[in-house]
């Protein structure tokens, strides 16, 4: 069963239910009191931008990207789009989570759905809970099956709290995720797999099971976040990218976010900071803000000599963690070809171990034997990792279990690691990931939206989209036909393009997105 699948299960088993009610910087807020030793609740007052929007009559054009909020407890938020038949759109809430003191600040139940009305007021597609993300968003994926006004009511499930939340509505298949810089990007991402995490726990799906790890990296070079990619979702921890000498602001908020949930508020363990790399990665200063981040409570440091070392020390980490069935070999300075992998390794409880081009070295030989993997997997072509550093992974490894991953670039390469991540170990295309394949700091921290999503990254060329991208997509991606959905709309199956438009331009964005796909019989 698949690590959804189990985090599905255990909501399911949940019979109460904890979310915070979230508090807006500069906002004034209301107070209403409670008994001894109960909190007083802050309540979000205020009337979003979009207001009045209770009634098809009132609701107006919906943007890509807005912030709304439930101020009443009945409150409805209510957009529209018009459509063309057939006409594909992605819907998805995100709730609003700020950091929570907690001597200030309770629970109240804050669960988004969406219902899809068409003008005559017939329903015509509904969603509650995100498909993928264990959190009180919703997100679907609606086919317009006529021409026509279609109205987004979105509103809070059980009606008896107030909130805020991002709405998301595109044409096609997603949206973007980033922040101001590479460290907001890494913060973006946590937040959407973990959105409410201080609110109710966090993804492990643990009545009051908190956020208890995190893993962070550099940012100024590849091949620690990258590798280590893998012990963060070994722990389904989010994996942060730092500056070296300096602990972004972006992130430590974040980190503070997800480490002060009600595990924490109820004397929960204290979250441990894997920090990946020595001091020449992530500078004593840098580790200094680290520790002065409130919520933390232990840093430990998983580090070698060098990047091949440090590779060997975190597949070691992961392997405390759990089974270590296959190990992927990368050069240690090709970076697209890591970052690629390192989507689809976790799906084959695989590692990444790092190699030169001309030779495999002797520590990373040493992990193999030690391991003794039933597969070990080079990516890349002989100018990345050589036939004769081939014969060396064959004197460790079985003949038989060495193989091969090569395209004739790196856009190629990446489509032929996504379609093994399908065709091999089960992941699913249902929805796409896509990055730069030109630039790699928004893709750093990507691996472990890969993981929650169960599909594989594929890389793009910043200004048009790259042709293997659409050979997978029309080959394996997301159908227009929707039928086995739930009326005209199809949970979660949200894809992503992670990083700004100074990674990927507006264009490709929009060009991929809105690239429909071939029915697959």
């Amino acid at each position: 069963m698949h690590m959804q699948e189990i985090r599905k299960v255990l909501l399911a088993t949940l019979t109460i239910a904890m979310v915070a009610t979230l508090a807006l910087p500069g906002v004034v807020l209301a107070k209403s009191s409670g008994p001894t030793g109960v909190h007083a609740q802050s309540v979000i007052t205020f009337e979003d931008a979009y207001e009045s929007d209770n009634t098809t009559a009132t609701a107006k054009f919906a943007p890509e990207v807005s912030f709304r909020t439930f101020h009443t407890v009945d409150d409805i938020d209510m957009c529209k789009i018009t459509a063309t038949k057939g006409q594909l759109f992605t819907i998805e809430t995100e709730l609003y989570a700020a950091n929570n003191d907690y001597d200030d600040v309770d629970y109240g139940d804050f669960d988004t759905e969406i219902v899809i009305w068409d003008s005559a007021g017939n329903t015509v597609a509904q969603d509650d809970d995100h498909d993928y993300f264990y959190t009180y968003s919703s997100s679907m994926v609606f086919e317009a099956p006529e021409a026509g006004t279609y109205y987004i009511d979105v509103h809070e499930l059980d009606a008896d709290d107030r909130g805020a939340f991002w709405l998301y509505v595109n044409e096609g298949i997603g949206h973007r995720i980033s922040g101001a810089d590479r460290y907001g990007t890494s913060a973006a991402i946590s937040h959407r797999i973990n959105d409410n995490a201080n609110i109710f726990g966090n993804a492990n799906g643990e009545y009051g099971d908190g956020v208890y790890e995190a893993v962070v990296a550099s940012g100024e070079d590849f091949a620690d976040a990258v590798t280590g990619s893998i012990l963060a979702n070994a722990y389904d921890a989010p994996l942060f990218i730092t500056a070296k000498g300096h602990f972004p602001d972006s992130v430590a908020d974040e980190l503070d976010r997800l480490f002060g949930g009600p595990s924490m508020y109820y004397g929960g363990e204290q979250p441990t900071v894997f920090i990946l790399g020595g001091e020449n990665a992530v500078a004593p200063n840098a580790r200094r803000e680290i520790g002065m981040v409130e919520t933390v409570g232990a840093l430990e440091e998983v580090s070698g000599a060098d990047r091949y070392e440090t590779a060997v020390e975190i597949a070691y980490a992961v392997w405390d963690e759990r089974d270590i069935d296959s190990v992927y070999v990368v050069s240690g300075s090709a970076w697209a070809d890591a970052i690629a992998v390192a989507s689809i390794a976790p799906s084959n409880n695989g590692v990444i171990l790092l190699s030169t081009t001309a030779m495999v070295p002797q520590t990373t030989l040493d992990a193999i034997d030690d391991i003794e993997p039933a597969e070990v997997i080079v990516v890349g072509g002989t100018s990345a990792v050589s036939a004769a550093a081939m014969d060396q992974l064959r004197s460790v490894a079985a003949t038989d279990t060495v193989s091969r991953i090569a395209g004739a670039n790196r856009y190629e390469t990446a489509r032929l690691v996504a379609e093994h991540g399908v065709d091999d170990l089960g992941m699913s295309a249902d929805c796409t990931l896509l990055a730069s394949g030109e630039s790699y700091p928004d893709a750093l921290s990507a691996s472990p939206l890969s993981w929650w999503l169960d599909t594989p990254l594929l890389l793009t060329r910043p200004d048009v989209l790259s042709p293997d991208v659409t050979m997978f997509l029309k080959g394996y991606g997301p159908i227009p036909s929707l039928e086995s959905g739930e009326g005209d709309a199809r949970e979660g199956d949200v894809s992503y393009l992670v990083g700004g438009p100074a990674a990927v331009s507006d264009s490709v964005y929009h060009q991929w997105r809105t690239t429909f796909f071939e029915t697959i019989p």
